[in-house]
């Protein structure tokens, strides 16, 4: 979608057509350089440069730089549509809003974006940030205003300075949890500025302002209020839909799965024929089928890619690159398939992210019921731990400590063990944002970067929601199943692909499914029973990750290039040596906590 840089030193470091070149990180990439007094700008982007560009405004001298999207009203769209005579349509806009409203003009906008807004006549410069931090940005010197630089991705900031030093803790975290605590980076220089916020500079009186304009406050509501809540939810995912497929935004490809979220644009859209599915694939398994039958429902044309057993392996490499290490490669699910994404030339991509941490609770600590010994699908709440969806894995004694120190920081303004749902709503809100932190951010920063991508989950309406609900309606997705059953009444009968059963399946139902499950998928159809799947693929969206790693070529080569100075972090972080195990014998252990090692190597081998 899109990359940020913005500097206010006038040094010789800073060279716009250099900083244009780290930024692109996709063929079709374009660019739009600035300099305005000592400020140097330089914006990338993938997507239709006549609707997205950045703007100057040569009568009042004020440039806008916009990162990521915004989604305006279906009406407000049509309107820009017709009044289509210039270049940066939506920069336009907003700054139009800007002039007339102020700053409450950024602060409404709804999406997942950066608004920065430089008039340099007043030599003031005002950066607003989307609530939920869907689109970072990083600073450094932030506080300084003849001397900080902005910058969307951290590796491409650290390059432009005169000196670093590395942020060891945050590279043990990644080992350690998968994941790191905001606002730290791998630079100890460099930090992610805070969601939801305002920061102001005054270039000629050399101030510097920061404040949050949306501070969330959970109001969960009695489980009484269901059916309530289920509707609304319902028509907020339709609207933030409708918000994100109007006409103006050019053809809409949707990332298609068979679960349940990525459905949603497909029955919710009211153009939904000129929708397109895109589903990646490892093999003629379940949850293709269920992707099929959702398009084939829908009418919507329908791309499919195949991965091969190194799909993931053979872009390891620049997965971590444009991803800036920030976390996993094996989060780059759509890069191997981005030449016959842009075959298509869509003007936007949506996608269901992040609808698991908003309505699912899978940022919640859970205990998860069994019976007869066998784990079913169905959790209650468990004991607060530092652990919640992602198993940590041993760090080095010294480290862990120093990880342990980070992570009680997060938590400390918090009630642990929580006592109420207030209490667990704020501990859910502090894993959740900014979203940078998730673990599986990998996908979303890379589509933030190579793709015209819109997650429709980031609907400002829709966070105002996700604060409404109370914990025991997002355990097991109850309300959120119930909701999207509303919306997609078309295509409840097809099964979600994880489950293999209806989306707003009775617990009892989930249950059944659990004991039965190997004669559910035996009868989900002759197609099934009669094909082939590659050893491997699974029975679900992901490959299967122990075989990949103990079998893939490229993974082999990939671990045995790992020079000195890498694999002598490593060891100091971890307290012993990985590369005394075989690539077979970390597949076939603990492949989890391999790819977590090889992606923070991979990163540190572009980078030191």
């Amino acid at each position: 979608m899109s990359s940020l840089l913005l500097s206010t030193s006038c040094n010789n470091q800073i060279n716009p057509a250099k900083i244009a070149q780290q930024l692109k990180f996709a063929a079709n990439s374009w660019s739009q350089e600035f300099s305005i007094n000592n400020l140097v700008a330089v914006c990338t982007r993938v997507d239709d440069r006549k609707l997205w560009a950045s703007y100057h405004d040569v009568t009042t001298n004020t440039l806008i730089l916009l990162g990521g999207r915004v989604a305006f009203e279906p009406e407000e769209w049509a309107k820009l549509g017709k009044n289509n005579e210039y270049e940066a349509m939506v920069a336009h806009e907003i700054l139009s809003r800007y002039q007339n409203l102020g700053i409450s003009a950024l602060t409404e906008l709804n999406g997942g974006y950066c608004v920065i807004i430089y008039e340099a006549n007043k030599a003031q410069l005002t950066l607003c940030t989307d609530r939920l931090g869907i689109y970072p940005i990083y600073g450094y010197g932030i506080d300084n205003p003849d001397k900080f630089i902005l910058c969307t991705h951290p590796d491409a900031l650290a390059q432009n300075l005169n000196s670093w030093t590395p942020d060891f803790v945050t590279m043990a975290e990644l080992l350690r949890t998968s994941q790191g605590v905001h606002p730290y980076t791998f630079y100890q220089e460099i930090k992610e500025l805070d969601s939801g916020s305002l920061y102001t500079w005054n270039l000629k009186n050399k101030h510097f302002n920061h404040q949050r304009y949306w501070t969330p406050e959970p109001q969960p509501l009695p489980k009484s209020q269901l059916t309530e809540l289920t509707l609304e939810l319902a028509e907020g995912l339709s609207k933030a839909v409708e918000r994100r497929t109007q006409p103006i935004l050019g053809k809409v490809g949707v990332f298609l799965s068979g679960g349940t979220d990525s459905r949603i644009p497909l029955f919710a859209a009211s153009n939904r024929n000129g929708l397109t599915g895109i589903t990646f694939y490892d093999g003629d398994n379940r949850e293709l089928a269920v992707a099929k039958s959702l398009a084939n429902r829908a009418q919507a044309e329908h791309l499919l890619i195949q991965r091969d057993l190194d799909y993931y392996p053979r872009v390891a490499s620049e997965v971590m690159r444009i991803a800036g290490g920030m976390w996993n490669f094996t989060d780059g699910h759509y890069h191997g398939g981005l030449d016959e994404i842009n075959k298509m030339q869509f003007g936007s991509i949506i996608s269901g992210c992040y609808a698991d941490c908003l309505f699912k609770g899978l940022l919640l600590n859970k205990k998860w019921y069994t019976l007869f010994g066998k784990r079913l699908p169905y959790v209650t709440r468990g004991k607060f731990d530092f652990k919640y969806y992602l198993w940590h894995r041993p760090v080095a004694e010294q480290w862990h400590k120093k990880v342990d120190e980070r992570l009680s920081e997060l938590y400390q303004n918090v009630t642990t063990p929580p006592k109420n749902d207030f209490d667990l709503m704020t501990i859910e809100h502090l894993r959740l944002n900014p979203v940078s932190r998730i673990g599986s951010f990998a996908a979303r920063s890379l589509c933030h970067r190579t793709l015209p991508w819109d997650p429709f989950f980031t609907d400002k309406n829709l966070l105002n929601l996700y604060l409404k609900i109370p914990i025991s309606l997002k355990l097991n997705g109850k309300l959120y199943n119930e909701a999207v059953a509303h919306l997609c009444k078309q295509a409840n009968d097809i099964p979600n692909g994880n489950t293999g059963i209806a989306i707003n399946s009775s617990s009892l139902a989930k249950i059944n499914a659990t004991i039965l499950k190997p004669w559910i998928l035996e009868k989900l159809g002759n197609s099934q029973k009669q094909a082939v799947i590659p050893p491997y693929a699974s029975h679900n969206l992901w490959p299967n990750w122990s075989y990949v790693i103990s079998h893939s070529p490229v993974i082999q080569n990939l671990w045995l290039s790992m020079e000195k100075e890498t694999i002598d972090l490593i060891t100091e972080l971890l307290g012993w040596n990985p590369w005394i195990k075989t690539t077979q014998e970390w597949g076939e252990s603990d492949p989890e906590f391999f790819t977590r090692i090889l992606s923070l190597s991979l990163w540190h081998k572009q980078i030191r």
